[in-house]
């Protein structure tokens, strides 16, 4: 995740106390989504209303940089259902 982007940042606040980290472990980047939830209700097998958490600037950067859309995040999160 150490950056080349063209947004200019060069490390994510994703380490305790909310520090910076320009080389975040895929533990500490899993750690970001662990909070993240969805649910449904369903009615005779039919989903009739899906929810879920809005994500945070951190979260969206993190899957911008691993090229995962918003979309596709939710749709992997929903394929227990």
């Amino acid at each position: 995740m150490r950056s080349e982007c063209s947004d200019g940042i060069n490390a994510l606040a994703i380490c305790p106390e909310q520090r910076d980290t320009e080389r975040p472990t895929t533990s500490k980047i899993s750690d970001v989504f662990e909070p993240v939830s969805t649910y449904s209700i369903i009615d005779n097998d039919k989903v009739v209303k899906a929810f879920q958490d809005q994500l945070s600037d951190t979260q969206k950067t993190i899957l911008k940089y691993l090229n995962i859309r918003e979309p596709g995040f939710w749709a992997s999160t929903r394929k227990n259902e």
